[in-house]
């Protein structure tokens, strides 16, 4: 018995986009986002329903589309399209490979309103850390976001962030890159 593929094209990834809020697998709101971005981005290509999303650069179709239509769009709705388009992605990825397996992201407790009473209180808040040996390094974990940055010319580092950063930690991680640099910080 052979196992069904699933079609991985740019009209299948609006599909699913559109089924998962339906299923209630997302919020409506959050499905409609992601299948707006990746709806946006992928119409850069002429013939982009059948576009196989498996073997795109994610990085790359987002660069024509900000090449493109960037001028449409303020950086921040552009840096909103770029990392939809990527969780969409990875996301429906995910879901394709292994329909049977794949689970729908879990909010974080903050998006609840509960947090466990017996936690210690540490630097860092073990609720909020995602144990997931399955997931291949390099690739970010649920609830984390990849910010890839150019530093210098010719250095691209990433910054693996949970989508829900809060003023107070984007500031403590100022403070710590700003511990690592070499030379006087400005």
């Amino acid at each position: 018995m052979t196992k069904k593929t699933t079609d991985k094209t740019g009209k299948s990834l609006i599909t699913f986009w559109e089924r998962a809020a339906e299923k209630g697998w997302v919020k409506k709101n959050t499905a409609a986002g992601y299948r707006a971005a990746c709806q946006k981005i992928l119409e850069v290509e002429k013939d982009w329903e059948s576009v196989d999303v498996s073997t795109i650069d994610i990085q790359e179709m987002f660069h024509r589309f900000q090449n493109l239509r960037g001028a449409d769009y303020s950086p921040k709705s552009l840096e909103t399209y770029r990392s939809r388009f990527r969780t969409a992605v990875e996301m429906y990825l995910e879901w394709a490979d292994n329909p049977s397996a794949w689970r729908p992201p879990s909010s974080s407790r903050r998006d609840r309103g509960d947090k466990p009473s017996s936690a210690p209180q540490t630097d860092v808040d073990q609720s909020r850390q995602v144990e997931r040996p399955e997931t291949t390094e390099g690739s970010p974990v649920d609830g984390m976001i990849d910010y890839p940055f150019p530093l210098r010319d010719d250095l691209l580092v990433r910054l693996v962030l949970p989508r829900d950063l809060t003023a107070a930690e984007a500031k403590r991680l100022v403070a710590f890159v700003n511990a690592l640099a070499i030379g006087e910080v400005e």
